[in-house]
């Protein structure tokens, strides 16, 4: 007998835009009783690898504005230095 393989808690289409699936993610969450859901083992244990799982996502979000920042900071001052010459 084959194996399913995992379900995502959410799954979004594919070529869903990555903002259009975090706002339906939340509006999934807030439409939850997640303290519901914690007070049960099984549920809890899903919540903390979600958890998890959204925590290196912001993580990595974070690094990636970083670097747009970074890189907006160089076109900017590189800009700038075009009107002054």
């Amino acid at each position: 007998m084959k194996r399913s393989p995992k379900k995502k808690l959410f799954r979004s289409p594919p070529g869903t835009p990555p903002i259009k699936t975090m706002h339906d993610t939340l509006a999934m969450i807030q439409a939850t009783d997640l303290t519901l859901l914690a007070a049960h083992p099984v549920g809890k244990a899903n919540l903390q690898r979600i958890h998890t799982m959204a925590e290196a996502k912001t993580a990595e979000l974070r690094e990636m504005l970083g670097v747009a920042e970074q890189i907006e900071r160089a076109y900017a001052k590189a800009l700038a230095s075009v009107v002054e010459a």
